[in-house]
């Protein structure tokens, strides 16, 4: 008896002393890779890139814009035209503003992470080519040629397989999102706009004839699959 309660007193106190270090060792790790997440690209985030998109992808979807000193000044709005099997060609339908109004009616709702999904994909395919453009240049700056072509090789890959996640990622949402206004088994493919909009100057804030610029992106046909409706 007496041993019996020697053993559990030692697991306690084992508790009691380890699990403190136990929980600031996650902690650390959490926020390194968080940090690394948000973080402009840097050789260390091209590296452990697999690792981070496993620990982050499935919580987190957001790009590094939001902790930047130059954060995203511009609006995207995301248009989806539906071919049926019949050929037939829907018009251009705006599936960003919906979401939107509807979020702005429930902040606690679902749609509070859904409506992020495709505003974070536009943004990760604008911002990083800008950023990784910017990378390049200053490799080129800071190395020699041949060390300059192994680490533009990896920036290339990681380029190419980000523009196709994020790519694929979109589709997907909409594919979901055009299966809610349509017969699944009736649409042949879509194609996705993405209307770029500068927003209001504060200046023109009261001025309702004050157009804003706009620019237009068709990223092209790409075949139906049905996926699971958010």
């Amino acid at each position: 008896m007496e041993s019996s309660n020697h053993h559990k007193s030692l697991f306690y106190k084992g508790v009691y002393f380890g699990l403190p270090f136990v929980l600031i060792g996650f902690i650390l790790f959490h926020f390194s890779i968080i940090t690394l997440h948000v973080m402009p690209i840097n050789p260390i985030s091209i590296a452990l890139e697999p690792e981070i998109n496993a620990y982050t992808g499935s919580l987190f979807r957001q790009n590094w814009h939001l902790f930047s000193p130059e954060p995203v000044t511009e609006n995207d709005v995301v248009y989806m035209k539906v071919k049926t099997k019949s050929n037939q060609e829907s018009d251009w339908i705006d599936i960003t503003t919906p979401f939107i109004l509807a979020n702005h009616k429930n902040y606690l709702s679902p749609l509070n992470r859904i409506m992020r999904i495709p505003s974070t994909a536009v943004n990760e395919m604008h911002g990083e080519e800008e950023l990784i453009n910017r990378y390049k240049k200053k490799i080129y700056e800071l190395n020699k040629e041949q060390e300059s072509e192994k680490i533009l090789k990896r920036v290339s890959e990681y380029q190419q397989k980000n523009s196709k996640d994020t790519r694929l990622l979109l589709y997907r949402f909409v594919f979901s999102t055009a299966a809610r206004s349509f017969s699944p088994d009736d649409i042949q493919s879509i194609n996705v706009r993405v209307v770029t909009e500068e927003p209001v100057p504060y200046s023109q804030r009261k001025n309702p004839n004050y157009e804003r610029k706009k620019t237009y992106e068709e990223l092209g046909w790409e075949k139906f699959t049905p996926v699971l409706n958010w």
